[in-house]
């Protein structure tokens, strides 16, 4: 469990290192180029509203582990697909509008903290409007084993690019989201806190 810990710890300094938001995930790196492992392609989107965005999981996505359901942001159906670190201890990013669940955070559905990583003015821009989710919003998570899991928003905050303390792990079940901000600019970032939503929601 140590050696674990060392490692994991080791892997968050190195990336630190560098990473413009468009490249890595943001909070985790601030210079170079992100590495996207799937071509992205034109897929036919689920049924949404017009204007809305939604996209279907294709074979070129792989480690497709869920979709993502944020009602207010118009985001319906959107795969979430786990993503980890290349040799260089970079996050690997998943293409498209697609979003990237950090791999080394809980799973979904667990009594921890799992976070995903959208772009907020890139491919797709499916975290554009993050900011504006508010507390009571609802998600929904629907995994690939059935679960359905419906969260409220708790929290919305603007932090400091370097503020990796919300990769850290929970006591109780948390789902966090984070993008880059403000729009074309990508110098801080925005996070959403979102814990399960009373039963029967």
């Amino acid at each position: 469990m140590r050696h674990l810990q060392r490692v994991i710890g080791h892997r968050r300094r190195r990336l630190l290192t560098g990473g413009a938001c468009v490249a890595l995930v943001a909070m985790l790196v601030t210079v170079g180029p992100f590495r996207h492992a799937d071509v992205p392609r034109n897929q036919p989107a689920h049924q949404a509203p017009h204007g809305t965005v939604a996209q279907a999981a294709s074979p070129a996505l792989s480690g497709v582990v869920g979709y993502l359901t944020i009602p207010r942001l118009h985001v319906w159906h959107v795969p979430i697909a786990d993503r980890g670190l290349d040799a260089a201890h970079q996050m690997v990013i998943a293409p498209g509008s697609a979003v990237t669940h950090y791999a080394l955070s809980a799973s979904l559905g667990s009594n921890s903290n799992a976070v995903l990583y959208g772009h907020d003015d890139t491919d797709g821009s499916v975290f554009a409007d993050l900011g504006s989710l508010r507390a009571g919003d609802p998600i929904i998570v629907q995994t690939l084993s059935g679960m359905r899991l419906v969260y409220d928003v708790v929290g919305n905050r603007i932090v400091a690019p370097r503020a990796i303390t919300i990769l850290d792990a929970t006591s109780t079940p948390t789902l966090t989201l984070f993008t880059c901000y403000p729009l074309y600019v990508d110098t801080e970032r925005v996070v959403v806190t979102a814990t399960p939503a009373p039963a029967g929601a």
